[in-house]
C-alpha cells in the first residue's frame, strides 16, 4: 500500500496512522505490517544526486581544461604560421594591440563555432534519441524534447569565455614580435 500526503504533513504521524488502520481491519495484529518511510530514500537519492553531479561535473571540468589546451596549441600554431604577417603588419604600422585583437578575436571565433555546432549535434542527437525511444519503448506516440534556452545561452558565452581564457597567451606572444624578429623568421 502507498500512501500519499500533503506536503508538510509529519511523515511519523502519517505513518503511524496508515499503521492503525491496517491493524484494525486485521483484527490488531501486528505480524504483517511493515512500513516503509519515504524519508530514508529521499536520503539516498538525494546523495545519490549528488555525487552524480559531483561526477558529471569533475568530468566535465577535465574534459574543459583538456579542450582549452588544445586550442591554446592550435592559436600558438596559428602564430607561428602567421609570423611573416605579423613581422609585416607590424613593419607597416600596426600596433601590439592590434595584433593582439586579431589573434583572440580567431580564439574567440573558433570556441563560438565549436559552441555552436556542439549545441546543434546536441539538439540533433536529442530528437533522434527522441524518436529512437518511440521505436524501443511504443509506450507514448512522442517522446518531447527540451531544450532551455537559457542553458544554450550560458553554453554560448562560456565558449566565449573560453576562447578569452585560453587565447590569451596566444595573443600575448604574437603581440610581442619585433618587426624584424618576425621577418627574420622562416615557417
Amino acid at each position: 500500500m502507498t500512501v500519499f500526503f500533503k506536503e508538510g504533513t509529519e511523515i511519523d504521524a502519517v505513518s503511524v496512522a496508515a499503521r492503525a488502520v491496517i491493524r484494525k481491519r486485521h483484527h490488531n495484529r501486528d505480524e504483517f505490517v511493515y512500513s516503509w518511510p519515504a524519508r530514508w530514500t529521499i536520503k539516498r537519492l538525494t546523495h545519490i544526486e549528488k555525487v552524480i553531479k559531483i561526477a558529471l561535473g569533475s568530468i566535465a571540468g577535465f574534459s574543459l581544461i583538456v579542450s582549452g589546451i588544445g586550442i591554446m596549441n592550435i592559436c600558438l600554431v596559428s602564430v607561428g604560421e602567421k609570423t611573416r604577417e605579423i613581422g609585416l603588419r607590424k613593419s607597416m604600422g600596426a600596433k601590439r594591440i592590434d595584433i593582439f585583437w586579431q589573434f583572440l578575436t580567431e580564439s574567440v571565433c573558433l570556441c563560438l563555432s565549436g559552441g555552436i555546432s556542439g549545441i546543434g549535434c546536441g539538439w540533433l542527437a536529442a530528437h533522434g534519441m527522441a524518436r529512437l525511444a518511440v521505436h524501443i519503448v511504443p509506450i507514448v506516440p512522442e517522446w518531447p524534447v527540451m531544450l532551455s534556452l537559457p542553458w544554450i545561452f550560458i553554453s554560448v558565452i562560456f565558449s566565449i569565455f573560453m576562447g578569452i581564457n585560453f587565447g590569451v597567451y596566444p595573443a600575448m606572444r604574437a603581440a610581442q614580435f619585433t618587426p624584424i624578429e618576425a621577418l627574420r623568421t622562416e615557417t
